[in-house]
């Protein structure tokens, strides 16, 4: 087997905030779908890294990292020169703060950290059906879709 004929795609995940639901799911897909290419599909998960050794291994040895918007893509300032960076960026209630971790317009804060880089960094919008709360609500009705999303006893809205 000759390593350098291989690409290495990695899925990065994190415990709270804006995880990636069904990443297993993804994984499995895309190590069915993408073997057959020489590309090999595995999770990143720099919380359970044992040092920042660790961390720089990981990231050094990928062509690519995917994940949430959010901390656990910095580090894909360590991937090797070429290499790209697909941030996903969640849906947000437009009567929310943080809409701007939805833009396409212009650069995220992570386009910003890799910018005039040698990195390929893009940002791929997700929709409402990316947030499994309050499916069942009226699309149309913003102020009963903000309710539900609304916890019901401190008038804060769900972290998702």
């Amino acid at each position: 087997v000759k390593v350098n004929e291989w690409k290495f795609v990695g899925l990065a995940i994190r415990k709270s905030r804006r995880k990636w639901l069904n990443v297993k799911q993804s994984l499995t897909l895309c190590r069915k779908k993408y073997w057959k290419h020489k590309i090999v599909c595995l999770l990143v998960d720099v919380e359970s890294a044992g040092s920042p050794e660790e961390q720089l291994l990981q990231h050094y040895s990928l062509d690519a990292l995917v994940g949430i918007h959010g901390a656990q893509l910095t580090q894909g300032v360590l991937l090797p020169n070429d290499g790209h960076v697909l941030e996903l960026l969640p849906w947000v209630p437009e009567y929310l703060i943080g809409k701007w971790t939805q833009r396409k317009h212009s650069p995220t804060p992570l386009g910003i950290i890799f910018h005039n880089t040698e990195l390929n960094h893009i940002g791929y919008g997700l929709d409402r059906e990316s947030v499994p709360l309050c499916l069942h609500v009226d699309r149309s009705d913003k102020e009963l879709e903000q309710s539900c999303l609304m916890n019901k006893t401190n008038g804060v809205v769900q972290k998702f």
